[in-house]
């Protein structure tokens, strides 16, 4: 399946705020890739930061309509999982993200260098294998990550409100169900996620 017949979010209004702020995220993490290229190691195949995370439910719509269109035998059945496999991101396949354009955004921030708060105290994170070659990282590498958390958490919360009427999840949601959801449902009949333990 080519790339073009795959429609990487829903087209809903009420998700054009999430599609402004990742756009605002991709152009700020290739202009950080365009001056420190030569100082990071992310790559095509690489996985390390690849986890089974949560994601805010706007996060989730933007991702389910992708999901729904990739045939069925790439991805497992999501009730195939087990505890132990679900450390691992089951969006993965030999290394690759199946949803790239569709990907949340803490997947769109991992491998740079982070600004985030611990204890009051601010820390800054970067996968081990970026930015050997210098020290202290350059400040216009950094990503700081708690604005771009409150502007989420915004933009969910607005996208909760208008669609209320549909039952949608205030908690986070795991992957495996945003999987089994897209899989059970067409978001554009339903617009609902399962509940944390509707399996």
């Amino acid at each position: 399946m080519k790339d073009e017949d795959l429609s990487p979010v829903i087209c809903h209004p009420s998700l054009n705020n999430y599609h402004r702020l990742i756009e605002r995220v991709d152009r700020h993490c290739q202009g950080i890739q365009k001056q420190f290229g030569e100082l990071m190691d992310c790559r095509k195949g690489c996985c390390a930061c690849c986890r089974h995370i949560s994601v805010f439910p706007v996060e989730a719509a933007a991702m389910m309509d992708y999901i729904a269109k990739l045939p069925k035998k790439i991805l497992a059945c999501p009730d195939q999982y087990d505890e132990i496999r679900l450390t691992e991101c089951p969006l993965l396949s030999e290394g690759e993200c199946l949803i790239y354009p569709a990907r949340p955004l803490i997947c769109r921030t991992h491998g740079f260098p982070l600004l985030t708060v611990e204890s009051d105290m601010p820390v800054i994170s970067c996968c081990p294998q970026n930015f050997q070659k210098i020290s202290p990282i350059p400040s216009q590498a950094v990503i700081d990550l708690e604005p771009l958390n409150r502007m989420l958490v915004a933009i969910n919360a607005l996208f909760l409100k208008e669609w209320t009427q549909n039952s949608w999840p205030t908690a986070r949601i795991q992957l495996v169900d945003v999987i089994r959801s897209a899989y059970s449902n067409s978001i554009h009949e339903t617009g609902k996620l399962p509940h944390d333990g509707d399996h």
